[in-house]
């Protein structure tokens, strides 16, 4: 999955009642496929590390009821995927968040209370078939 095509499933499954309680700006960061490790505990240590050159960004902002993508890099949180397609299953519910974080494949900084909120942003309406 391209992050165009991350953001386009994104989109289709955003859930508006949420944009009112949250206001921020979010970046998912997803390492490239020539960037990914055998082992978990080389994945956790290379998804903490990652570098701009390393990663595909996607950022987006959340303010007065409004949901906008944005290119900014600067973040109140940021989230680290292995790949955009785990990141797809990971913020629409196809995986799990606790199992994906135990396993080194999903990481957070910043402002990690809103990561319930982030986690269920997408998952508002079912993918289309």
């Amino acid at each position: 999955m391209t992050l165009t095509q991350l953001a386009g499933a994104l989109n289709e499954r955003l859930e508006p009642a949420l944009f009112d309680r949250f206001e921020g700006r979010v970046l998912l960061r997803c390492q490239l496929p020539s960037q990914r490790s055998a082992t978990a505990e080389e994945a956790a240590q290379r998804l903490l590390s990652l570098e701009a050159q390393a990663a595909i960004d996607l950022g987006f902002e959340l303010s007065a009821g409004c949901f906008h993508w944005h290119p900014q890099r600067r973040a109140d949180a940021v989230f680290y995927f292995e790949s955009a397609d785990a990141a797809f299953a990971l913020l629409t519910g196809a995986a799990d968040p606790m199992q994906a974080f135990s396993a080194g494949t999903l990481r957070a900084s910043g402002y990690l209370v809103w990561t319930p909120v982030v986690l269920g942003l997408f998952r508002g309406r079912p993918e289309a078939s």
